[in-house]
């Protein structure tokens, strides 16, 4: 567990930065092992190593996701290819969404690096004019980024929102409580 522990902390960098589908095999193989009932004793006489490395795959998934985000806006491999701007706010978007219950979870320095990734985006100088208009234009192009860029905005307030409450209930110790009361909310809302 040490030598797993140790070795996950020295390759973070280099497997955060693999493809998803590769990724996804380095964690089903590490979770095949780590939440492997076999190992149950094991485990559990060195309960505290255990924890810190469930903890330490959880945080390389987070950064994994994150680094995923950063490839998209900034345009690296295999996003290095020419994308529109609704192409790119579309990856963005799908992105935010597939990973919305997530987000709020991640650790707080993730979760600023994530932050300060989605603002990158509003240095583009076209994206900036369209973020100051009140109306949606009359030109469908624009419209349609508009119109992706609120949504944008809508997701990112929420998921702010969402990472203090989690944050909160966690430093309040009530996040078991927090963890209920959102079941039971999203349970009576459907």
């Amino acid at each position: 567990m040490k030598f797993l522990y140790a070795w996950l902390s020295k390759n973070q960098r280099r497997i955060t930065g693999y493809s998803k589908e590769f990724f996804e095999d380095i964690r089903k193989v590490l979770n095949g092992y780590l939440l492997n009932p076999d190992y149950r004793l094991y485990f559990k006489k060195y309960q505290e190593l255990h924890r810190e490395v469930l903890g330490k795959v959880s945080y390389l998934k987070q950064a994994h996701q994150v680094q995923q985000l950063e490839k998209i806006i900034l345009r690296r491999p295999p996003y290095n290819r020419r994308l529109t701007l609704v192409n790119l706010l579309a990856l963005v978007l799908e992105y935010l969404e597939e990973n919305l219950d997530e987000i709020p979870h991640y650790y707080d320095a993730l979760y600023d690096k994530f932050s300060s990734i989605i603002d990158q985006l509003y240095t583009n100088p076209y994206i900036k004019s369209l973020d100051t208009l009140e109306a949606a234009p009359d030109q469908p192009y624009q419209r349609k980024l508009w119109k992706m860029l609120a949504r944008l905005k809508n997701l990112k307030h929420d998921l702010d929102s969402d990472h203090q409450r989690v944050k909160q209930a966690g430093e309040e110790g009530s996040f078991i409580h927090f963890l209920f009361h959102e079941a039971f909310s999203a349970h009576h809302s459907s």
